[in-house]
């Protein structure tokens, strides 16, 4: 699984017609702040563990994987972005990982964190990574 961050990342991707996800609508980044040409797609993904916060979780997240992999196969560059990629940018990565290497969510989610500054998924998102890639 291939992770990178930082400006120079974002530079490097723009030439695939980059698509930028994030999971939190209210985060520090509007339409107007991305280049020219990046399409932008918000994802409702609440990190907090509260039942009523994602009625739908494991919809959510399995829905944005495989919108993920579709970009993908188009030849797009995808950036997931929440706001501290502590919790929710991990988990996606980690589902995501996980069907592509054909790995359990907590194998991928090891390797996600191994290479992020201060990740913490919360106890729910763990528990639906477990669900959804066993």
């Amino acid at each position: 699984m291939m992770m990178e961050f930082g400006w120079a990342t974002w530079q490097r991707c723009r030439a695939s017609r980059p698509v930028w996800m994030r999971s939190c609508p209210y985060a520090e980044f509007n339409d107007d702040d991305l280049p020219a040409g990046v399409e932008q797609i918000d994802i409702r993904l609440i990190d907090t563990v509260d039942p009523d916060a994602n009625p739908n979780v494991d919809f959510v997240l399995t829905d944005t994987v495989r919108l993920i992999e579709q970009l993908r196969n188009e030849g797009r560059t995808v950036l997931l972005h929440c706001v501290a990629c502590q919790s929710r940018t991990p988990t996606v990565a980690a589902l995501s990982g996980a069907r592509k290497q054909g790995i359990s969510g907590p194998a991928a989610l090891r390797e996600v964190i191994s290479i992020l500054p201060d990740p913490y998924p919360n106890s729910d998102f763990r528990r639906a990574l477990k669900r959804l890639a066993p």
